[in-house]
Formats: C-alpha cells, sequence, structure tokens
C-alpha cells in the first residue's frame, strides 16, 4: 500500500509463471500493477536517441557485439547513457506500481545507478508509487544480482525471494498435484 522498491527474486524457470500470478493477483484486488519490459523501453530509447543523433541502428547493434574495451562498445555505451535519464523520467512518471521485467540489460550497459534512482525515488509520496524488479536469481547469494552485479539496495526490506508454493497458489488451498499438472501442461508457463 505504502510503495517504494522491491526486487523480487524466483528461479529462472518461473519466471513466466511468477509473473502472471503477480499480475493477475494484483490487478484483480483493486490495485493496478503495470507490467514494463525493460528491454522494451531501453531499445525504445536507444532508437529514439540514434535517430536524434542521426546514427544508424545497424551500426548500434554492431557495435553490441563488440570487445568491452573497443572505442565502439565506448559509444555504444555513451548512447545508452544519453537515453538513461529519458527512461529513468518514463518510469517515474507513471502513476501505477510497476513490475518491471527483463532487466538483465540494466547491468550490461552500466546502468545500475538507474535501480539506485528508482529506489530512492518512488514510494507513497512520489508520483510512481512502487517498482518491483522482477529477477531470475540461482540461489547462491541472498543478495539479488544482475549477472555479476549487486543490485543496489538500503535493507533486507526491499527483496524477497517468490516462494514455489506462492506461485503455485498453494497457500490459497490448491491442491500441488493440479498445480503440478498445469506445470507440466504448460511447459512452467
Amino acid at each position: 500500500d505504502e510503495g517504494g522498491f522491491l526486487v523480487l527474486t524466483v528461479r529462472p524457470s518461473r519466471m513466466r509463471a511468477c509473473e502472471a500470478n503477480l499480475l493477475k493477483r494484483f490487478n484483480s484486488n483493486g490495485c493496478s500493477l503495470e507490467r514494463v519490459s525493460f528491454d522494451d523501453l531501453l531499445f525504445d530509447g536507444l532508437r529514439a536517441e540514434a535517430q536524434e543523433l542521426d546514427v544508424d541502428w545497424k551500426v548500434v547493434e554492431q557495435a553490441d557485439g563488440t570487445d568491452e574495451g573497443s572505442q565502439d562498445w565506448k559509444n555504444l555505451l555513451h548512447l545508452v547513457s544519453m537515453a538513461q535519464p529519458k527512461i529513468e523520467e518514463n518510469l517515474l512518471d507513471r502513476e501505477d506500481h510497476l513490475l518491471l521485467v527483463h532487466p538483465g540489460l540494466i547491468a550490461r550497459y552500466d546502468m545500475m545507478s538507474l535501480l539506485e534512482t528508482l529506489r530512492d525515488r518512488t514510494g507513497h509520496d512520489a508520483a510512481c508509487p512502487g517498482v518491483w524488479g522482477l529477477v531470475a536469481t540461482d540461489e547462491q547469494n541472498d543478495m539479488p544480482f544482475l549477472d555479476d552485479a549487486e543490485i543496489p539496495l538500503i535493507s533486507p526490506g526491499q527483496r524477497a525471494k517468490v516462494s514455489e508454493p506462492w506461485i503455485d497458489n498453494l497457500h490459497r488451498g490448491r491442491s500441488p498435484k493440479l498445480a503440478t499438472k498445469e506445470t507440466t501442461e504448460t511447459g512452467g508457463k
């Protein structure tokens, strides 16, 4: 109810089921949880910046495949840094709670400061009341990571592991056999 920043971790094979359950449960309870794909937001922002600078999109794509020490990679990161403030503004100007999915490129493109901004500027008295980041984890660490970068959190209350029973609705009296059967039939979706 008070909003804020929360990182939800889940096993990679359960990402889709977790995302679907979060959206279903929180949009049906009078809340409004808006799904936002960071990948989509980033690529839209990069395309807009490239177009504004008259940079051919193929050059951007090629730079993504270069060595991280190359000038092309540095140019790509510069383009990313130009797009980042607009992406932050896009996220922070929303009035609904956000479910941020596909956040992996945040670490790849050295944008962890974006997560710090979201962490610091969401809450009950902000335009954007809350951001939940859904992150795949291998459960080897207590802290959530994107690639090899630790997500910057201030307190343990800003992270939570989504349990298998919650994803399968077992806490609501659903049969474990039914949950397993449906997961098998849908391929984990």
